[in-house]
C-alpha cells in the first residue's frame, strides 16, 4: 500500500478511535485540561470534527497541503485501554501498509505526573513515497489523550525538530490537583 492510503488509514483510525476537539488551546473532562500552548499556530488550517459518546476528534489540514501536512486531537473517555495498546493499534496499519516502517519510542521532559508515550512513525514505500508521524499519548484521570501530527511527501528535519518541541510543551493539569496546576488562564 502507498503511505498516503497508509496516512489515511493511520488518520482515518484516530478518528474512529476517537480524538480532542479544542476550541482554544485546551480539551478538557470536568476540571482536567490537555494543555496545547501553540494552538494558534493552526489558525487557517481546515478542521474536522467528530463527536461521539466517549470520544470526540479534531483534524486540521493545512490549507495548502491537506492530508500532505495534518495535525489531529483525540480525547478518549473513559478508556480502560493502556497507552502501550493504544499505540500497538495505532501503529498496526502502518506496519500493515509499508514496506518499511519504524516505530521510535522518543524522550519526553520527566516533568509530567502522569503516563506518557511519545513516539514517531516512518513510512517508506518501494515506489519512494513516504509519511510521517509524531505522536504524544497523556493519561489523565478520567480520559486517554492523543496528539499526532503527519506529513506526507516532502518535510523537513527542521520542521520535524519543531513539532518536537511544540509537543513537549503540551501538559495535562487540573483544577481540583494540586499535583497538576493550570495557567491562571485557560483560554490564552
Amino acid at each position: 500500500m502507498n503511505p498516503i492510503k497508509a496516512l489515511l488509514t493511520i488518520l482515518g483510525l484516530t478518528l474512529i478511535v476517537g480524538c480532542a476537539a479544542p476550541t482554544n488551546n485546551t480539551f478538557k473532562i470536568t476540571g482536567e485540561h490537555l494543555i496545547t500552548p501553540y494552538y494558534k499556530d493552526l489558525e487557517g488550517w481546515v478542521v474536522n470534527e467528530q463527536q461521539l459518546k466517549d470520544f470526540s476528534s479534531r483534524t486540521w489540514l493545512n490549507p495548502q497541503r491537506g492530508m500532505g501536512d495534518a495535525y489531529s486531537m483525540s480525547l478518549f473517555v473513559n478508556s480502560s485501554v493502556s497507552t502501550v495498546e493504544q499505540r500497538e493499534e495505532i501503529d498496526r496499519p502502518g506496519f500493515e501498509a509499508c514496506d518499511r516502517f519504524e516505530s521510535i519510542t522518543l524522550a519526553y521532559p520527566d516533568t509530567a505526573v502522569y503516563p506518557i508515550e511519545y513516539w514517531e512513525t516512518h513510512c517508506e514505500n518501494d515506489n519512494g513515497t513516504r509519511a510521517k508521524l509524531l505522536h504524544l499519548m497523556l493519561v489523565g484521570e478520567k480520559g486517554l489523550y492523543h496528539i499526532q501530527k503527519s506529513w506526507q511527501g516532502e518535510f523537513s528535519a527542521d520542521t520535524v525538530k519543531q513539532w518536537k518541541r511544540r509537543f513537549q510543551s503540551v501538559y495535562l493539569c487540573h483544577t481540583q490537583n494540586d499535583a497538576m496546576p493550570c495557567p491562571n488562564r485557560l483560554d490564552e
